[in-house]
């Protein structure tokens, strides 16, 4: 529903792609004055042909055809033939002449979102999903936010189970002082701290659903503050920030910090013993957040380090709280940014002033590293590269393991980094 091209689809048939301006204004180049046009078969054949406007230059207008302003049929004819097919449209500010401008199908995209984003900062976002039933996004007769305010989420009556709830769940009153955020219904938490493999309760399902949702709250809460309180950090800027607050790895950190990961209900041993080592490797490095977290380094003559897997369920139960939260609260958002802020303050500052960039990345974007990876060899299922980097002006060689490529490559450009801090 939201992809770019869904968004292209859907402003074509709004007329939006014609009310952009692509190019900067230059009358020298692209003005055309009022009441004036090219000849219909000049601009047919030439639309039809993909010719560049530039062989408008070659149209020889008789001084009485330029005081009159209209071309003879002999001059159209005479011009007929200079028009060539290609294959490819050129591109030229002076397409506006044919009555048409070349836009790049990201760019209407990109276009739909921004009159999105202006519609939710000036009438909030329950009327902004007027525009969406406009454009075509959602049905034209969906009101959507009647549906939020009356949907309800299938889950069943806590009060007769909360004693087995509140025993599976072991402490839920210290849950609760932790997220600062009191349960009218309980099963909303069990759910959102349930395994797939628990196959130990039938009150609800997984947290997989809830999950889903809390992705997405949590993503629009997001951005909602710091773009408020960024205004002058630039989209890429706002988007590494936003990727670093929400990304699995931050939010396992969060959950790890507080300990929430001692209530996941799981009957997997390797998914325990996967959570225990992330959880030792957090205790080591005093929960610091961030890519470096996920790395262990062993000292040896040849510098190596591993990258220790971060189990995607501790991300997911934090995104799952989020939306147990959101539905338990009556779809309440400022409840749920409450609770979501307590959590992530820290993080929310810090990278606010100093935000964190994929290792990889800055090792890339170092003036002096000029890093080289060697293709990745398997052995026993793990995965290591070698990396190639310049420092003080002499060639480095380091080694990086995991479970797969990329891992790999961050273990070893993030020992490459340390050296060269």
């Amino acid at each position: 529903m939201v992809s770019n091209r869904n968004l292209v689809y859907c402003a074509m048939n709004c007329g939006l792609p014609g009310k952009i301006k692509v190019h900067t204004f230059d009358p020298k180049n692209d003005w055309v004055p009022p009441l004036s046009s090219v000849p219909l078969p000049i601009r047919k054949a030439m639309i039809e042909a993909n010719e560049s406007p530039a062989l408008l230059y070659n149209l020889k207008l008789s001084e009485e055809e330029v005081q009159l302003g209209v071309a003879t049929a002999a001059t159209i004819e005479c011009f007929l033939p200079l028009i060539e097919k290609i294959d490819q449209p050129p591109r030229s500010t002076l397409h506006s002449v044919l009555q048409r401008v070349q836009i790049a199908d990201k760019v209407v995209a990109d276009a739909t979102e921004a009159l999105m984003g202006v519609c939710v900062k000036t009438v909030g976002y329950e009327r902004s999903f007027r525009i969406l039933s406009h454009l075509g996004v959602i049905p034209k007769n969906a009101d959507v936010s009647m549906l939020l305010r009356t949907a309800n989420y299938p889950i069943g009556d806590y009060y007769p189970v909360r004693h087995k709830v509140d025993q599976l769940l072991c402490n839920p009153d210290r849950i609760e002082s932790i997220l600062g955020y009191k349960f009218q219904n309980r099963l909303y938490l069990l759910q959102a701290f349930t395994h797939s493999s628990y196959m130990s309760q039938s009150i609800t399902s997984s947290y997989q659903q809830l999950e889903f949702l809390g992705d997405a709250v949590l993503d629009f809460l997001v951005s909602m503050y710091i773009f408020e309180r960024n205004p002058t950090m630039s989209p890429g800027q706002l988007t590494d920030l936003r990727s670093a607050l929400v990304n699995n790895v931050n939010l396992a950190c969060v959950l790890v910090r507080y300990e929430l990961h001692l209530y996941i209900l799981s009957q997997s041993p390797m998914l325990t013993d996967t959570i225990g080592k992330f959880v030792d490797v957090q205790r080591y490095n005093n929960n610091r957040t961030g890519d470096w977290v996920r790395l262990l380094t062993e000292e040896s003559d040849m510098p190596m380090a591993e990258y220790v897997d971060v189990p995607k369920v501790l991300g997911d139960v934090f995104e799952a709280l989020i939306g147990a939260i959101y539905l338990d609260s009556k779809n309440d958002l400022n409840v749920v940014w409450q609770v979501c802020y307590r959590l992530m303050r820290d993080e929310i500052a810090s990278f606010s002033h100093d935000t964190p960039i994929q290792v990889v990345r800055q090792l890339f974007e170092h003036p002096e590293a000029k890093p080289h990876f060697s293709a990745p060899i398997v052995d026993d299922e793990v995965v290591y590269v070698k990396l190639t980097y310049t420092h003080r002006s002499q060639r480095q060689k380091v080694f990086g393991f995991g479970k797969n490529k990329e891992d790999a490559r961050r273990a070893a450009a993030k020992i490459a980094l340390s050296k060269m801090a």
